[in-house]
């Protein structure tokens, strides 16, 4: 009797196995059959010919203006400020008609003795976790007012854009306003597009013959069963809404800034490599700066340029518990070589601010490098700020031409 047991007990596992195999598999042909779940890789490094033709299939609607916010958007924000240094519980981030972060700018027309300013920028510009009336722009708004009358700053900044989608917002977007003066604060995400691995400086509309992508074997696996599995396909997707990804994984922003500090664990887990600042393509950010200090001029607006300040490489190694920032591929890498890299880009604003003679604000070499002006590897809380707005006000006062268009002298 003790001998035939464990037949007994494998034939139940072996049954029980095959039943769990066969309910998987039928499950999967019904939810193939009844409503199919999108690839979580569409866009993924499966092959470089499959890979360049979803980036065809990804092109944006609208090819003339690739980023913008939608209009009339107004979102109060819970946030987590254990995880969020210097900001406050709540914050309000409220859009107007056209797509900007201003309650006044109510027309397309200027009004005589309107002076307009418009920031320009990705994310450390759009200021999302800041209150509307926190965000630089707004902090700059009330210090120029009290130097001149009719002044309406508008911030335009929005998260991941790059002087790609700059020179796109300033002709399509900004141009019919009659800008006076456009404030660029930009590089930042050049930096990350830029490192890339399948990044082309041809790029246009997101569609360009690129080549083959550094392939994660993870993610590779990961695509090929989803190319036959739906349950995995779920599964994938399921796992992303957990950890606030968008449809390649990438980290994307909610109204607690919970992401901040998951992101910030994945970057503890990464292994650390050295990148080579070197090999960057940084032509392409040259262009682009010439061609939007180009539109601005050709329009009758002043230019005015700004670093891009970062915690990174700061002298305390305290930081590192605030910074999430890693590399396109996956792998972490210093913030002392994140800032070298960052500064190239830097310079090269300076050095296009100098020929082309357009007042420059030093924000890299100015807003210190602590918890006291950022709440991440590169984000302005509330005192950073107002850092921003001050020192940017102190420039521009004291530039002459800036001063006869504020002050709306011939």
């Amino acid at each position: 009797m003790s001998q035939n047991l464990p037949w007994t007990w494998r034939r139940k596992t072996a049954f029980a196995s095959t039943v769990g195999v066969v309910t998987l598999v039928l499950a999967d042909l019904a939810i193939w059959a009844l409503a199919g779940i999108p690839h979580p890789y569409a866009a993924g490094p499966v092959s470089p010919d499959e890979y360049v033709l979803d980036e065809f299939r990804r092109a944006p609607i609208n090819r003339y203006v690739p980023s913008y916010h939608s209009p009339m958007l107004r979102l109060e924000l819970k946030l987590d400020e254990k995880n969020l240094p210097g900001l406050s519980r709540t914050a309000q981030f409220t859009l107007n008609r056209f797509g900007f972060r201003s309650n006044r700018l109510v027309r397309v027309s200027k009004q005589p003795g309107v002076v307009r300013i418009f920031c320009v920028g990705g994310s450390t510009t759009e200021c999302l976790y800041l209150d509307d009336q926190d965000a630089w722009p707004e902090v700059l708004q009330r210090l120029l007012a009290s130097e001149a009358l009719g002044v309406d700053v508008v911030n335009v900044g929005r998260s991941g854009d790059t002087t790609r989608d700059h020179i796109s917002l300033l002709a399509h977007r900004i141009l019919p306003f009659e800008p006076d003066i456009v404030i660029f604060l930009i590089g930042l995400n050049d930096l990350r597009l830029h490192m890339e691995p399948d990044y082309s400086p041809i790029r246009t509309d997101s569609r360009s013959v690129l080549p083959e992508p550094e392939v994660d074997i993870r993610v590779w696996v990961q695509a090929r069963i989803c190319n036959w599995s739906q349950l995995v396909r779920a599964a994938v997707w399921a796992k992303r809404r957990l950890v606030s990804a968008d449809e390649q994984g990438n980290p994307v922003q909610d109204a607690h800034g919970v992401w901040i500090e998951r992101a910030r664990q994945q970057r503890r887990s990464r292994t650390l490599r050295k990148i080579d600042p070197h090999r960057y393509p940084f032509p392409e950010y040259s262009q682009n700066l010439r061609s939007l200090i180009g539109l601005c001029q050709a329009n009758g607006a002043l230019p005015v340029l700004m670093t891009q300040p970062a915690l990174w490489g700061a002298d305390s190694d305290a930081i590192e518990e605030y910074l999430w920032v890693c590399h396109p591929s996956g792998y972490r890498i210093s913030h002392d070589q994140l800032w070298e890299t960052l500064e190239r880009f830097n310079s090269i604003t300076r050095e296009i601010g100098a020929t082309y003679d357009c007042p420059v604000v030093d924000l890299a070499q100015c807003i210190p490098k602590t918890t006291e002006a950022f709440y991440d590897d590169d984000h302005f809380n509330i005192s950073g700020a107002r850092l921003v707005a001050s020192e940017i006000k102190a420039v521009l006062t004291r530039d002459q031409r800036v001063r006869k268009r504020l002050l709306q002298e011939k």
